[in-house]
């Protein structure tokens, strides 16, 4: 057996101890050394980072070669932090690799999608999350929000809705859906505050929104959102987004009125074509524009 043994290594060595096996990837080199430990073959990887020189020991040479290899192809890429970890990251690494393999998902994109999930929920946990999906009874159906607006607005029209009403939903909802074209259930509240906030008015030259405009482009997002958690793209049982948004403080709106008098002047002033409109003139814009 002792003789098997010092075959092999014979084998693997030249007549110069100080030759090696040379695994290649581009420019990049490993090297592979063999000499015997307790009568046995010992094959050490040897390879540069920097300056520092680092040796693997492997009983065989195959996984001597296939751990050379990888590490040729990782000096040649440039990937040397993977190289680097510590005993107690390497450790943590395999143990995420092997949490993942039943899932047969990459540990780069399970990291990706844990970031994002944070990123939307902040302090809650993310199991918590995942528990109350699940009770939820139901699955959402994807929706991206141009679509769900347009098919809001298809079924108002479809069910005779007052056409000024449906007019100014649609006019608010086309500054959202231009702002957010993806899924729905991917939008939170911050998310549509950064945007209220950051609307300017067209008319005056990029001043902020007043408040009055700014709330009736919430309303719109909230009447989408209530739609959408109707039909599926949301949770039923918990506040949409839009409703956590935050409403802008209008300043009080002192009601004006004429007297008898002033009334008189007025109607006096006017074309006679003027004289109902006036006469009525209590009455909304929206409500007039129904007759």
């Amino acid at each position: 057996m002792r003789n098997d043994v010092s075959a092999s290594i014979r084998q693997h060595q030249s007549k110069n101890s100080r030759d090696a096996i040379v695994v290649r990837e581009g420019s990049a080199t490993v090297k592979i050394y063999v000499t015997a430990n307790r009568g046995r073959p010992l094959y050490t990887v040897v390879y540069y980072l920097g300056a520092k020189r680092v040796r693997q020991n492997f009983a065989n040479l195959n996984a001597a070669k296939q751990e050379a290899r990888q590490i040729a192809i990782q000096l040649r890429n440039g990937k040397l932090d993977i190289l680097t970890l510590g005993s107690a990251e390497k450790e943590n690494y395999v143990h995420a690799m092997a949490l993942l393999r039943p899932l047969d998902l990459p540990l780069s994109a399970a990291v990706a999608e844990y970031a994002r999930a944070k990123t939307i929920l902040g302090a809650t946990p993310l199991l918590a999350a995942a528990q109350m999906y699940v009770h939820s009874g139901s699955d959402l159906i994807p929706g991206n929000i141009p679509d769900i607006a347009a098919e809001l607005l298809k079924g108002l029209r479809a069910d005779k809705k007052d056409n000024r009403s449906v007019y100014e939903l649609e006019r608010n909802l086309n500054w959202f859906t231009r702002a957010f074209p993806g899924p729905i259930a991917e939008v939170d509240a911050r998310q549509i505050n950064a945007w209220l906030r950051s609307m300017k008015s067209v008319r005056n030259a990029g001043a902020d929104l007043s408040a009055r405009t700014r709330n009736n482009r919430r309303e719109a997002v909230v009447t989408l959102f209530r739609y959408a958690q109707r039909n599926g793209y949301l949770f039923e049982k918990l506040r949409t987004a839009a409703e956590i948004s935050t409403t802008a403080e209008e300043d009080p709106v002192a009601i004006g009125t004429f007297t008898p008098a002033e009334m008189q002047l007025l109607l006096n002033a006017c074309p006679e074509s003027l004289i109902p409109f006036l006469a009525l003139g209590g009455l909304r814009v929206s409500a007039v524009s129904r007759y």
